[in-house]
């Protein structure tokens, strides 16, 4: 991902502060609350073992809109 957004040349050590500064702020955060993931089902067998099952993939982005009210919980943007 990063190396789409930048290209692949050569980042000048000058730069080098600038460029990590942008990922930590704003390109990392976005890619993983856009980034899917596995949400586990809990099952619980007949012996009482728990184990959990992968069936959805969904974005932290979808799971919280599924929070009913979240908007309470998040503050102005």
């Amino acid at each position: 991902m990063i190396r789409k957004h930048l290209g692949f040349g050569h980042i000048a050590a000058p730069h080098a502060g600038l460029v990590d500064q942008f990922h930590r702020q704003h390109l990392n955060p976005y890619v993983n609350f856009h980034r899917p993931c596995a949400v586990p089902k809990v099952v619980v067998a007949s012996n009482g073992k728990r184990s959990r099952v992968y069936t959805r993939w969904a974005t932290p982005f979808e799971l919280l809109l599924e929070v009913p009210h979240a908007e309470r919980c998040c503050g102005p943007v």
